[in-house]
């Protein structure tokens, strides 16, 4: 998967796409397997029992006038809440008229296995006007969030960098998070990076002085390494708000490139030079999650345009094909006689299925269907707010290209808790089941006044939109968070702009590998008598002992595993779960006893030398055969050797007494609580459970090494004769 094709992509157009007068009963002309390579993301059929991950989220509220500083809100998304929409707790920043860009976690997931358990604590907050970047602690219990560390804007200025926008984090341990900035310190359009160290909070020196003519957003793959960036415009110009001369001079402007970066050690390798209308202002890029596929979407702001990036596995291009347009509407009694979609943001599903694009002018949210990526096609859309919505008097020319009912606005609206929808779509956020999309309406304060000035006046809303069972979307009309009613309005109300959900979501998430690496006892083996030992010339009392904590490792690694999915099915029971502090105290355990075991093993096993006095002592005849060996080892019986030996298999035995144990008691909970789970979470655990079980006979096999030295040890432990291993 990645190879381009080899004739250029057919381009959709949302005008041209065949409509049935049934709206309802709309469908893809063609089914099509898809084309991306099969890959388990996020298990998204997992019962809600299973998601507390998603009970609260973290908003970034600018203050809409500047009069007061721009804060946090933390709010609760618990349906059976009693705050539920309601902001619990917040973070005032230290100075006005800020102006957050898209912050972002600090930590983020490597495996799929890490996704719901990597602890998120730190959030970073980069400032478009001051320039300033806060580190937010997020303390989960007590539901606070605290200002840790705030980095000043003359420091970004002394670099001659300004406007720090967007934030990723690679997921690999002691790697850097990455915020890119989109101006130069006198707002002239420089897209650089910044480096921040994740364990002092100190701007790291950059190691490549190359930087793009514009920044904006970007997209990292840890896998192969490649970070993609866009372009957005010049900050002394943006800050103003959007004119005319900006679409008479989008060269001017606006940027429209997209440029690939090799993320370490930092190079730039290519640059894609767009349309200069089809590309005015890249609003978002973002990397398909299967690691295994090179494919990105980017969408065009002004231009109306998705593109799709992909690279030449042969000749290592890249390449960005323009496979969906959404063309300008043709309109009277508004600021300009044709008003573009400005596509403002774009998530990726974390199935890689589908693609959620918002229009802020039009008012419209579409959904893609981009199994295929090269063929992506229009599943379905829903409405809110929008221009036409905003101010009844614009009104939509006859012949107008996008005239069909299919693409306006419809005649009858939805409206959550009753209330209008102001301004539109701005900036979208994804559950990682991907059932639950929220939207806010602000995407930059200049502009929101410019298009909506209610939004000013009233504040800013968040709403939610559900995946109905056939993959259509539907207004949640119970879900409303409105800054109307949540603050005091008298010096200005606030907007709602980024969204965060606690545990990770489908832009936060940027995996590295499809499945867990799993140590097996022969590659271990050769791997200590062969690198360690040549390179390192380490003894094999030390190799032995690696070895025996490796296969330690594995086998309690598999029994968290066990304990893990007894915990997820005995929180649909709510019964025979594992108490929180015990839980804690079993994962310490298990991780401190292969260390152990190597520790004590090291400390009551005998050195080469005295080895070779042993066996010419007992077995002078083969002295000289073990001289020419190169590594051996020799158990000479003693009480410390005995006790090292039964720690071993007791360990063993409880192992597999907690997995056989646990298996009983999860076919057993499944059973008795079968009428409360869905067939698909049933089977899923069921297949997860069997999963294990097979995961475990194979640790059996890896484990028949040490028992054979365990057994053979034993057997010769009662007439003292010494055991020899020479490997």
């Amino acid at each position: 998967m990645g190879v381009c094709i080899s004739q250029e992509s057919t381009c959709v157009n949302v005008h041209n796409i065949e409509t049935n007068n049934d709206l309802v009963n709309y469908s893809k002309a063609e089914e099509r397997p898809p084309m991306t390579v099969e890959h388990q993301t996020y298990d998204y059929k997992q019962a809600e029992e299973e998601q507390s991950d998603e009970f609260h989220a973290i908003i970034c509220c600018p203050h809409s006038i500047g009069y007061q500083p721009d804060k946090l809100a933390l709010i609760d998304l618990d349906p059976t809440s009693e705050t539920y929409c309601q902001i619990i707790s917040e973070l005032t920043f230290t100075s006005n008229r800020d102006e957050p860009g898209r912050m972002n976690w600090a930590k983020s997931a490597e495996y799929f296995s890490e996704m719901s358990n990597i602890k998120r604590s730190h959030l970073i907050v980069p400032c478009m006007n001051t320039n300033k970047i806060y580190i937010v602690l997020f303390d989960r219990e007590n539901l606070k969030l605290r200002l840790e560390k705030e980095i000043k804007g003359d420091v970004l200025l002394k670099k001659d960098i300004s406007c720090p926008y967007a934030v990723h984090s690679l997921p690999l341990k002691g790697a850097p998070v990455h915020i890119s900035t989109l101006g130069d310190k006198h707002g002239h359009g420089k897209g650089d990076y910044i480096l921040l160290d994740r364990r002092t909070w100190e701007l790291r020196q950059k190691s490549e002085p190359t930087f793009a003519n514009f920044g904006g957003e970007f997209s990292l793959q840890p896998r192969h390494n490649i970070l993609i960036s866009c372009e957005w415009g010049q900050p002394r110009l943006f800050r103003n708000g959007f004119t005319t001369d900006d679409l008479e001079n989008v060269t001017e402007s606006f940027g429209s490139s997209l440029h690939i970066w090799q993320i370490s050690p930092p190079k730039m390798l290519q640059t894609l030079t767009l349309n200069p209308y089809d590309g005015c202002l890249i609003s978002t890029v973002r990397f398909m999650h299967n690691s295994d596929c090179n494919h990105a979407f980017a969408c065009s702001a002004i231009g109306g345009t998705i593109f799709h990036i992909h690279m030449n596995t042969l000749t290592q291009i890249w390449t960005a094909d323009k496979v969906a347009s959404i063309p300008s509407l043709k309109v009277d009694d508004w600021q300009s006689s044709e008003m573009p979609a400005l596509l403002t943001d774009m998530v990726l599903s974390m199935d890689d299925r589908w693609m959620y694009i918002c229009g802020f002018l039009h008012g419209v949210v579409w959904k893609f269907d981009i199994q295929d990526p090269f063929r992506v096609s229009l599943f379905g859309k829903i409405n809110l707010g929008g221009i036409m919505e905003s101010f009844p008097e614009v009104s939509i020319r006859k012949g107008n290209a996008m005239e069909n009912r299919w693409w306006l606005p419809p005649e009858v609206r939805s409206y959550p808790r009753g209330v209008r929808y102001r301004g539109g779509p701005a900036i979208m956020q994804l559950s990682k089941d991907g059932n639950r999309l929220y939207i806010s309406n602000s995407f930059y304060k200049a502009w929101d006044a410019q298009f909506y000035p209610e939004l000013i006046s009233d504040g800013g809303q968040m709403v939610r939109v559900d995946m109905l069972e056939n993959d259509e979307m539907k207004l949640n009309e119970n879900f409303l968070i409105d800054m109307k009613d949540q603050t005091n309005n008298k010096n200005g109300s606030f907007v709602i702009r980024d969204i965060r959900l606690v545990d990770g979501d489908c832009t936060n998430i940027l995996l590295t590998f499809g499945i867990q690496p799993v140590f097996l006892f022969p590659i271990i083996g050769g791997f200590c008598n062969g690198f360690l030992s040549k390179v390192f010339n380490l003894s094999s009392l030390f190799l032995s002992g690696f070895m025996m904590s490796s296969v330690a490792s594995q086998n309690k690694a598999l029994n968290m595993c066990f304990i893990r999915r007894h915990q997820a099915i005995s929180k649909i029971s709510r019964t025979q779960q594992i108490h929180k502090h015990c839980y804690k105290l079993i994962i310490v355990v298990f991780i401190i006893y292969p260390f152990s075991l190597f520790s004590f093993f090291y400390y009551i096993g005998s050195s080469k030398n005295e080895q070779l006095d042993y066996i010419s002592i007992k077995y002078p005849e083969y002295l000289h055969d073990f001289l020419n060996l190169r590594e051996f080892f020799v158990g000479i019986p003693n009480a410390k050797i005995f006790a090292f030996f039964v720690i071993i298999l007791s360990s063993e035995a409880m192992a597999v007494n907690i997995s056989i144990y646990t298996t009983i008691q999860m076919f057993r909970l499944l059973r008795e609580y079968r009428h409360c789970l869905s067939n698909d979470n049933y089977n899923k655990h069921r297949n997860a459970i069997k999963s294990l079980l097979a995961q475990l006979c194979v640790s059996f096999m890896t484990g028949l090494p040490p028992i054979e030295i365990t057994v053979n040890y034993f057997s010769n432990f009662s007439t003292k004769c010494s055991t020899i291993f020479a490997y």
